[in-house]
């Protein structure tokens, strides 16, 4: 949130990455959700869609924007998608009425 305040001081028409310092790999991030879920589960890949071309490593550069607002990065990973997971469970504890429309999207996407 400190970092949306700080972009007013960015130029208006130039493009500026926010993000981390640190890289992780899918495998990184799934093993963080797994340390903060009771739920077990897998990850399968899809062949199919995986393509080519995909870089190995992908990674925003932030250095344009710290140098322009004075900024760095203060939440971790590990924060940010417990953050995400929180979010995600309220919106699904409370948005769903048992045998709704919504209620049966939701069972086949995430699981009973």
């Amino acid at each position: 949130m400190q970092a949306l305040w700080l972009s007013v001081e960015c130029v208006i028409g130039e493009v500026y990455n926010l993000g981390g310092d640190d890289a992780y790999s899918v495998q990184e991030v799934v093993e963080v959700i797994r340390t903060q879920v009771t739920t077990t589960f897998e990850v399968e890949q899809r062949p199919e869609l995986m393509r080519s071309c995909d870089e190995p490593i992908t990674a925003g550069d932030n250095a344009k924007f710290r140098s322009r607002c004075a900024w760095k990065p203060r939440i971790r990973l590990a924060a940010t998608l417990r953050d995400m997971l929180d979010w995600w469970r309220i919106q699904l504890a409370g948005a769903v009425s048992p045998g709704s429309r919504q209620e049966v999207a939701r069972v086949h996407h995430f699981g009973s």
